[in-house]
């Protein structure tokens, strides 16, 4: 039936009406069910569908149809050569069969099973004017009447329905990219992580070595060469301390855990801890408090290597004269801050390298000339750490006669819990060779070097069983009883150090004996993972001998309390 132009104009607009109204307030999936029930519905047909292409073949998947139960659902993907969708993406444009389609198609049986007698199909484009999929309506009987409204409303919403899709694509790209990213990320975290445990277990068992080589060889020549081993080890272990922090913090892997924390006993300890340096060199290193109740949100691990990276920097490029170090308050555009200076009277920087100094791997003597060892990533580092803590850093200097590094980070209030206070009543660690007693100590380690390196140290002070395994572990606190274990965590094959320690301390007696988790793996964040997990107390690869007794004693004696 044909209608007279008003009639069919009304017709035609009524028709968009139902059908935008229908789909107008849905997105994503739910749009494309819609359409398709809508289209059926408004243009009184049979079946509708949307897909969208495969890669570079010729294959289709369904987005969403109708009519066709599960013939065709969703998800399903069909080859779309000897269908009337492939003339509609052969010819790239609206390719209507009003009747006739099983003449056309005689070897298509999904076509003969849904009793397919007419179509019209319009190709699908994204913004760039790619064919990205293909909408169509069917009927079981010829399409008569309204077919040029029928193929308008195809065309309409085929321009809608190109839009979604691309608009799906790309969530699906995103979604893609994210994943990817997380993957490498994910990568990125292991291979740090399997990095510093293969570097930190054969340092430990070099330092450790070389201690105790040097302990016994003093004095000698052999002596000072073990010395020289010692320290190229250490400045190695730094080396790759900064390249791992360096990768940390740029994959984001960097754990901050702030709290409020007075800056200036902060900054005495770090200054203490650097006093043998100046010493060493015969310069002065000058403490200056101005104000000692600054207070910041600080990540005391964090802010011990600004520290120790600003200070040692300023005393390795001072030879004569002094490095000085001050606290004090700062106020700018209404903002408190506290203020630490680190200022020297070394070499100082040139002018036109100053704009670089925080850059990786940048020295100002490079190459054949260069004078200072290093890597050219201590400052890169201390600049992120001191963005973690939400400062700035500045340098100022002059050519001969000194830097000044300045750091402003946001003064916080004291409160009454500001600070932990230490516990007057505990005990001081007990050192066995005070008192004679030597505990038995079980030993977990699979690696015979770091074995022989660790019993070797503590042979003077402790009586030392060991296991190369968790099993073996298993069987001797079984048949001994031991004053502490310490407990390697990557045992190679077999249990773990976590899981062996979880079966030791249900057995009857192991209780409150402490376990501590030595172990290489040292990334940031590993000790709070190892103490939530259950351990006593940890020690990270490689250790000195001082740290290794320490830490068995403390954890013997609060056993004791």
């Amino acid at each position: 039936m044909e209608y007279p132009y008003s009639t069919h104009r009304m017709h035609e607009e009524d028709i968009l009406k139902n059908i935008a109204e229908g789909v107008s307030a849905e997105t994503g999936e739910a749009f494309f069910k819609s359409l398709v029930k809508h289209l059926c519905k408004s243009l009184c047909v049979d079946y509708a569908m949307v897909c969208e292409i495969i890669g570079d073949h010729m294959e289709s998947r369904v987005i969403a149809q109708q009519g066709m139960k599960k013939k065709m659902d969703a998800g399903t993907i069909y080859d779309f050569e000897n269908t009337p969708s492939g003339d509609v993406l052969g010819d790239n444009n609206l390719v209507c069969y009003p009747s006739g389609v099983p003449d056309r198609f005689t070897h298509n049986e999904d076509l003969a099973t849904l009793n397919v007698c007419s179509f019209i199909g319009m190709p699908l484009h994204d913004s760039n004017k790619q064919l990205i999929g293909h909408l169509a309506i069917m009927h079981n009987k010829p399409i008569v009447s309204d077919l040029s409204i029928k193929k308008n409303m195809v065309r309409i919403f085929a321009t809608r329905a190109s839009a979604e899709l691309e608009r799906r694509h790309y969530e699906q790209k995103i979604i893609i990219q994210k994943n990817r990213a997380e993957e490498m990320n994910r990568l990125k975290t292991n291979f740090l992580a399997n990095m510093s445990h293969e570097i930190r277990t054969p340092m430990n068992s070099i330092l450790g070595f070389a201690t105790l080589l040097e302990e016994q060889l003093s004095g000698t020549e052999l002596g000072f060469f073990t010395s020289r081993i010692k320290q190229s080890g250490e400045r190695l272990l730094n080396t790759i301390n900064d390249l791992l922090d360096l990768a940390k913090i740029e994959s984001r892997k960097m754990d901050v855990n702030l709290a409020c924390h007075n800056v200036s006993e902060q900054v005495e300890v770090a200054t203490g801890l650097m006093g043998g340096i100046a010493i060493q060199k015969n310069i002065s290193l000058i403490t200056s408090i101005r104000r000692d109740d600054l207070y910041a949100e600080l990540d005391p691990h964090i802010f011990g290597q600004i520290l120790n990276n600003t200070i040692g920097n300023a005393l390795k490029f001072t030879e004569k004269g002094h490095v000085e170090v001050s606290v004090d308050a700062v106020a700018e555009k209404k903002v408190n801050f506290v203020r630490i200076a680190i200022r020297d009277t070394g070499i100082g920087i040139e002018k036109d390298f100053l704009d670089q100094v925080f850059d990786e791997f940048k020295q100002e003597s490079e190459g054949l000339s260069r004078r200072f060892e290093g890597t050219g990533l201590g400052l890169t580092i201390t600049k992120k750490f001191v963005e973690l803590l939400n400062g700035t850093i500045m340098v100022d200097s002059k050519k001969g006669e000194g830097t000044s590094f300045t750091i402003l980070l946001p003064a916080v209030s004291k409160t009454p819990e500001t600070e932990k206070k230490i516990n007057k009543n505990m005990s001081d660690p007990i050192v066995p060779e005070q008192t004679g007693y030597k505990p038995k100590i079980l030993l977990v380690e699979d690696n015979d070097e770091n074995k022989d390196v660790t019993k070797l140290i503590l042979k003077n002070h402790y009586n030392i069983d060991s296991a190369l395994d968790g099993e073996s572990a298993i069987e001797k606190v079984k048949e001994e009883q031991y004053s502490a274990i310490l407990m390697d965590i990557n045992l190679g094959r077999g249990l773990t150090g976590t899981e062996v320690k979880s079966y030791i301390k249900q057995l009857p007696g192991y209780e409150g004996v402490p376990i501590i988790a030595i172990t290489a793996y040292a990334m940031r964040g590993d000790r709070l993972k190892y103490l939530q997990e259950g351990f006593d107390s940890y020690l990270a690869k490689p250790f000195s001998k001082e740290d290794l007794i320490e830490v068995i004693s403390s954890a013997i004696s609060c056993k004791r309390l």
